[in-house]
């Protein structure tokens, strides 16, 4: 009992959410089509590949960039602890943690996705160098978007600059204080791709066998130093407007999701007998977010992998474990669910559903698979 006590004294008020990870399955989809593409343009050459992969890093960081950030000012544990004395700079340090490992999440299979794209060795090299440099500079700078959209996310007066600021850019849509949060990250993450330009440059020149020269070194100096000093103000920034941007965030997020009313039932849950396994079924639905495109995409990548004339490569292949887990995913949130289900349905001659549940969240898994893995394996 003793050591329980101890063990809940030392918990972190801020539990909740900083143990919450950023989306697992949106890198690895990501990096799967950012193979293919690097693939598709291996027949033109070296160069073009870099081109390519110079205009897909920045993108393939954007796709993610919400997931990895989400813990700043976005979680709804964080208006959950607003009211708690807990100071702004933790807060800051608990966000970076989770931003730190959906960044590394994201780095290894943007690296994994070049390596397997390049034509060959000294390729492979520079493209997976030219990532990394660009994941360093937005492990850097995106925090500042955070602080950014933080700052200009208070109620500032009207006539201010800040306040017209708001109003110009949001087009009365939704809050003027929320519009911040959709330019100010982007901005920061261009501005990261910007910074890692000069070291890119030099990778590429050094793959090249050409000279590095001095001026452009300290370009190269300058840009991380420039990014460093944005890093080291970025919890400042964050701290001045932290507690006045989240309750309008949230606000901002309720107006737009409307009214809280559940979502319509599907109609093919209905066609369901057996109440427990329609509940888990229906939480499924409700709980991720476009449920039958996600499906849709299942499907329809499995049956052109399976049915294109080529053999699946491993890009594509790894499109389609992707989008598995995009599909898979979400369905463990019903974890949290389990419990508060039993007791609902502990005084009903109810049987457990969880088993059935999961054959039928795996049936599309397995249809959309197996077609590919005998495409696969009759062509070896």
């Amino acid at each position: 009992m003793a050591s329980l006590r101890t063990h809940v004294a030392k918990r972190s008020p801020l539990d909740p959410w900083e143990q919450a990870h950023a989306s697992m399955a949106l890198p690895v989809v990501a990096a799967g089509i950012a193979a293919a593409l690097l693939g598709a343009a291996a027949p033109l050459g070296a160069e073009s590949q870099r081109s390519v992969a110079f205009a897909l890093g920045p993108a393939v960081m954007l796709v993610t960039l919400h997931a990895r950030t989400a813990a700043y000012l976005h979680d709804d544990g964080l208006a959950a602890t607003l009211a708690l004395p807990i100071a702004a700079a933790r807060r800051f340090a608990a966000a970076q943690r989770r931003h730190l490992a959906g960044l590394a999440w994201q780095a290894a299979w943007g690296a994994f996705a070049f390596a397997l794209a390049g034509t060959d060795g000294p390729t492979r090299m520079v493209l997976v160098l030219d990532w990394l440099a660009l994941v360093l500079l937005c492990a850097l700078v995106e925090p500042l978007g955070a602080a950014a959209s933080a700052w200009m996310g208070r109620r500032v007066p009207s006539e201010s600059i800040a306040g017209q600021l708001q109003r110009s850019l949001g087009g009365g849509w939704t809050l003027p204080e929320a519009v911040v949060h959709l330019w100010a990250p982007a901005i920061a993450l261009s501005l990261a791709a910007a910074l890692a330009m000069p070291q890119q440059l030099a990778i590429d020149r050094w793959a090249d066998a050409q000279v590095v020269a001095s001026s452009h070194l300290v370009a190269c100096l300058l840009a991380i130093a420039i990014a460093v000093a944005l890093r080291l103000v970025a919890p400042v920034i964050y701290a001045r407007g932290f507690f006045d941007a989240v309750p309008w965030l949230r606000q901002a997020t309720r107006t737009l999701a409307g009214p809280p009313t559940p979502q319509q039932a599907p109609r093919w849950i209905a066609a369901i007998r057996d109440p427990a396994l329609r509940l888990v079924l229906l939480q499924h639905q409700r709980l991720t977010p476009v449920p039958m495109l996600r499906l849709a995409m299942l499907v329809g990548t499995a049956a052109l992998l399976a049915f294109k004339s080529a053999v699946p490569d491993l890009a594509e292949t790894g499109i389609l474990a992707g989008l598995v887990a995009l599909w898979l995913v979400p369905a463990t949130t019903l974890q949290r669910h389990a419990e508060t289900k039993r007791r609902l349905l502990a005084p009903l001659p109810i049987a457990d559903a969880r088993a059935r549940a999961w054959a039928c969240l795996l049936a599309p898994v397995v249809l959309a698979v197996v077609p590919v893995v005998i495409r696969i394996g009759g062509a070896t």
